[in-house]
């Protein structure tokens, strides 16, 4: 499931969803992601897109690369069929001011792995990187501890 991968690839370092709250100086990473995914269960590809677009770092910085992603983001989400639930898998500190959240979209055929990178700047932390795979980059990823 390479293909994943490179989708993710294709996206800028600075990314990612943007809550009914602002992704952007946000005080618990691993909550705001919560209230990602449950928009996301909610409203699929589409919502997807419009969380990234709409108070993160990239969708006020590089719009037009997002929007050039737009279709493939969507239907790769939307090809692993109707989401199930989430499951949190991991949340690793990367230093003190750099921390990944990890979670499972639980699909009937397979997980997908989403990740998320917060960088905190001040007292807040701010959604930096988002990326997400499936099939055996799942794995190999979870094996991995950064």
């Amino acid at each position: 499931m390479g293909w994943i991968r490179r989708a993710a690839a294709a996206l800028p370092l600075v990314v990612l969803f943007a809550l009914p709250t602002n992704a952007q100086g946000v005080t618990d990473p691993r909550q705001w992601v919560e209230g990602a995914l449950k928009v996301y269960m909610e409203r699929r590809g589409s919502g997807l897109y419009d969380l990234l677009m709409k108070d993160t770092a990239i969708g006020h910085q590089s719009p037009k690369i997002l929007e050039k992603n737009r279709s493939k983001i969507e239907s790769e989400f939307d090809a692993m069929g109707v989401p199930h639930s989430t499951e949190f898998v991991n949340e690793s500190d990367l230093g003190p001011s750099l921390k990944k959240v990890r979670y499972l979209i639980k699909y009937r055929r397979l997980p997908l792995l989403v990740e998320f990178t917060f960088y905190k700047f001040d007292r807040t932390w701010d959604v930096v990187h988002f990326a997400y795979e499936a099939g055996d980059d799942v794995w190999n990823k979870i094996g991995r501890t950064n």
